[in-house]
């Protein structure tokens, strides 16, 4: 909005009101300050027009209030979900794997006479002990994840592997992060639990403490809580000796930069990170084995591999060219006209531009 209004030389920007433009006030005051040196004036409508002493304080202070409401916004919001996770109520998202959901009156009775109802989970028989296999497995008969997964995918009708709500995510095999998930999700025992994984932090787990669980059971359970426990610890040990014996520690831990934003070109499916063993440098690949085959098309190769440290000079090249650089407009151009079903059209010039 700033390069926009900078480029066609507005003489003001207009918002409803200034929480209209942004509640965190660093991104305000920078918005405010950056249109200013382009000569370019941020006027709220609830707010006088002429810039005076009373003016720049109620300014601070209607951002004061936006910067309030999001966090009272945010602390409200997440007492509702804590409460209802500690009643046993569904916190949101897909069903549990083996697991079906069940609607039940709502706990508010005046809630519950306008005919809302609240998502609980209940179990479905047919396939509920493929769950109860694998905690046995683990635990009981000493198998490693690789075992289990094995074993899983020799008989994949009797032991159909869990789907991803993406479905170009979906190999329709186990992998080792789907037995993973198994093993680590908690809501086999019973209780409902929230709070696993952080919001900011790529859905990384948090802490056990961290956990939010109901005060009593939810829905049935498959596994005890002391089956979990010993799964939990036992499958930690495990994979770290596997790991070890595998020569994996020769590889320490990459930040892959690029995570999420890379897709195949061929196939258009997502990319992963990979170290690739005896070659300098991280890489992204795809796989064909770990594709379900209808997504991707026959000339497939068997891997692709792009090298991370090639991959991010395109994407420097890119913010230099088209996002930074001082003929950013004229390549963007280029690019939409090449790229877009029709011809690109740039909007009229005009004297005011509202935010909305």
């Amino acid at each position: 909005m700033i390069e926009e209004a900078s480029s066609r030389m507005f003489d003001a920007v207009v918002c409803e009101s200034i929480n209209r433009l942004s509640r965190n006030p660093s991104v305000t005051f920078r918005v405010e300050e950056q249109l200013a040196d382009e000569g370019v004036r941020l006027w709220a409508m609830d707010e006088p027009f002429e810039e005076s002493f009373g003016s720049i304080v109620l300014r601070h202070v209607n951002v004061g209030l936006a910067r309030g409401y999001l966090h009272e916004l945010k602390v409200k919001s997440r007492q509702g979900i804590e409460t209802a996770a500690k009643q046993g109520r569904h916190a949101g998202g897909k069903a549990l794997y083996r697991y079906q959901f069940a609607q039940l009156p709502h706990p508010n009775p005046h809630k519950s006479e306008q005919g809302l109802k609240v998502k609980v989970l209940e179990r479905d028989p047919a396939t509920a002990p493929v769950v109860k296999m694998i905690f046995h497995d683990l635990v009981v008969n000493g198998l490693t994840i690789t075992e289990i997964e094995k074993k899983l995918n020799s008989d994949l009708e009797r032991y159909p592997p869990p789907q991803s709500p993406d479905p170009k995510r979906r190999t329709g095999l186990w992998g080792r992060s789907s037995v993973w998930e198994v093993l680590n999700n908690p809501k086999f025992t019973g209780h409902q639990v929230w709070n696993r994984r952080q919001r900011k932090r790529g859905g990384r787990l948090n802490p056990p403490e961290k956990w939010v669980w109901s005060d009593a059971p939810a829905h049935e359970s498959l596994v005890s809580r002391e089956m979990f426990d010993r799964a939990n610890v036992t499958a930690i040990k495990r994979d770290n000796v596997t790991k070890a014996a595998e020569g994996h520690d020769e590889y320490p831990k990459h930040n892959y930069v690029l995570r999420s934003f890379l897709h195949c070109g061929i196939c258009g499916l997502r990319m992963h990170g990979n170290v690739r063993r005896g070659r300098d440098g991280a890489y992204y690949k795809c796989e064909l084995n770990r594709r379900q085959a209808s997504l991707v098309p026959e000339d497939h190769p068997r891997t692709v591999y792009l090298r991370e440290d090639g991959a991010g000079e395109k994407v420097v090249e890119f913010l230099s060219t088209h996002a930074f650089g001082p003929e950013r407009v004229d390549a963007l151009r280029d690019a939409l006209a090449t790229t877009a079903p029709g011809p690109t059209r740039l909007k009229p010039r005009s004297s005011v531009c509202a935010a909305r």
